[in-house]
This record gives C-alpha cells, structure tokens and sequence, in this order.
C-alpha cells in the first residue's frame, strides 16, 4: 500500500472517530482521490477524473456505495 493510501486511512479513522454518522465534504486533487475512489470501488476508476467533478460515496457498515462519480453536470448551467 502506498504511503498516501496510509495517509488516507489514518485521516479517514481521525474523521469517523470525531464526526462519525454525520454528512462530510472532502475537496482533494484528482490525483490523490483516484486512487483513494478506485480503492473502495474495488478497482480502477475507468475514466480521468474531469476538473470540479464530483462523486459522492455513502458507507454502510464495511461497505462503500458509489452513488455518484465523476460527475460534471453541475456545469452545464455555466455553459463550460
């Protein structure tokens, strides 16, 4: 496991322990959540995560649903 992905994991137990069962924001480079995303996903993520994207993951007891990922639609009301 990569020194990053153990990076992820101590913060993650930090944020369960303090704020556990409540809605929580993450804001993270591409490049350092794809590999977190395709860790709970169970594989790679099939596409490049696309600038202000965003994905959103719920977790129930051991496992983590995708419920959104890599989703630009937000932008579609700017014109981008």
């Amino acid at each position: 496991m990569s020194r990053s992905l153990r990076r992820w994991d101590s913060f993650l137990e930090n944020v369960e322990r303090e704020h556990g069962g409540k809605r929580i924001l993450l804001v993270s480079h591409g490049g350092f959540i794809a590999p977190v995303l395709a860790r709970y996903r169970g594989g790679q993520i099939d596409d490049h995560l696309k600038n202000t994207s965003l994905s959103i993951i719920q977790r129930e007891k051991d496992l983590w649903n995708f419920l959104l990922l890599n989703c630009t639609l937000h932008l579609d009301e700017l014109n981008v």
